[in-house]
């Protein structure tokens, strides 16, 4: 991007961690990797502060399906941690990885204040409406595998 537009490095970081909000496909974004915020966390902030799915797809470039399975993994967490479960049956409930679970427990207690009531009770309905499916056999070795994981 600097070289495109003829800015240093430093000075496109700069800009970029001025607009917080404005998401610019780096390759660190698009192949969500690193420390930097990941495509669910930005999704999940733009909902918790009252954007549409519409208005995030604009401001994100991600589909529908892509917005709601982000927002669907962080309900089933919430969900779960509202009702005691430890990390690591949540991860092995909901088939994700322990990172992917503790980036949302992280969430999760950041918006558990008064300010995100109402996103919250809009969570958990959503939580509620969509329950993870049960899981089957699998045919291979015979352990039980989630016909619905994490994305």
């Amino acid at each position: 991007m600097a070289l495109i537009l003829g800015l240093s490095t430093k000075a496109v970081q700069t800009l970029l961690k001025e607009h917080p909000g404005l998401v610019v496909p780096t390759r660190g974004i698009v192949a969500d990797m690193g420390p930097a915020l990941s495509h669910a966390n930005k999704i999940i902030r733009l909902y918790m502060d009252g954007y549409t799915e519409t208005e995030i797809v604009r401001r994100t470039g991600h589909s529908y399906k892509a917005i709601e399975n982000y927002l669907l993994d962080f309900a089933r967490v919430t969900y779960l941690l509202e009702r005691g479960l430890p990390v690591p049956a949540i991860r092995k409930v909901l088939g994700c990885s322990r990172r992917l679970v503790e980036k949302h427990v992280n969430l999760f207690r950041v918006f558990s204040g008064p300010d995100y009531a109402f996103m919250m009770a809009k969570v958990r309905c959503l939580a509620e409406a969509h329950p993870v499916k049960k899981t089957k056999p699998s045919r291979r070795d015979g352990r039980l595998e989630s016909q619905e994981g994490c994305h």
